[in-house]
């Protein structure tokens, strides 16, 4: 994931199989832009198991906006996680946007 990104980007696993990755100063489309190169090279480098079989991981995604989503950082991952949510229940290995809204109030 990371020859995707920028000097300025920041990738943390956040738990489990869930990363957060902050992208300064990034429009919309910029961020779908650099999801859709993680999702590349993810398909594209098959990972092998201990018994030689190869297996591709899966990549879903929720993106927010600051502050167009939420204005804290507790909003935006709030936001993100119900963006990744949807993600998840619907066609898995997509990325979807946030809802205006999908923050929790004050936040």
């Amino acid at each position: 994931m990371e020859k995707s990104l920028r000097s300025t980007d920041f990738l943390a696993r956040f738990g489990g199989d869930e990363w957060i990755l902050i992208l300064t100063e990034t429009n919309l489309a910029r961020a779908q832009v650099v999801i859709q190169k993680i999702q590349i090279g993810i398909r594209n480098n098959p990972n092998h198991l201990p018994d030689q079989n190869k297996t591709i991981i899966g990549i879903s995604d929720g993106i927010t906006l600051y502050p167009e989503h939420a204005g804290t950082a507790p909003g935006l991952i709030c936001a993100a996680d119900e963006a990744l949510f949807r993600a998840k229940k619907g066609n898995r290995g997509q990325f979807l946007v946030a809802h205006d809204g999908d923050a929790l109030p004050g936040q």
